[in-house]
């Protein structure tokens, strides 16, 4: 599953031209909300490259967003789903099989 209305950027492809994509697609929003697994070390990185590139690129006059907020989802999507995978106007596509503690890895 994954929340509704969010992009989705591979950390492994954010440096590699996935930054200027997500400012693209973000450049109206006021807010912008990070995360990763467990929101502890890609999502703060990716959210911390996001804000300081994006000051950069509004410093030397370039076509920066809006002023935004930029945030990181405390503890990650595991916790989100924990509190919202039943509710369909935040979470699409959850697959609780996925999240299950008792399914077998091969």
């Amino acid at each position: 599953g994954h929340i509704k209305g969010c992009i989705h950027s591979p950390s492994l492809k954010f440096l590699d031209g996935g930054i200027e994509d997500v400012r693209e697609k973000t450049k109206d929003t006021p807010t912008v909300v990070f995360h990763c697994f467990l929101s502890q070390i890609r999502g703060p990185k990716a959210a911390r490259i996001y804000a300081e590139s994006t000051d950069e690129v509004r410093q030397r006059g370039g076509d920066a967003p809006i002023p935004q907020e930029v945030y990181v989802l405390r503890g990650g999507f595991t916790e989100f789903q924990t509190f919202f995978k039943d509710d369909e106007d935040l979470v699409e596509d959850y697959d609780p099989v996925y999240w299950s503690r008792e399914v077998d890895t091969f």
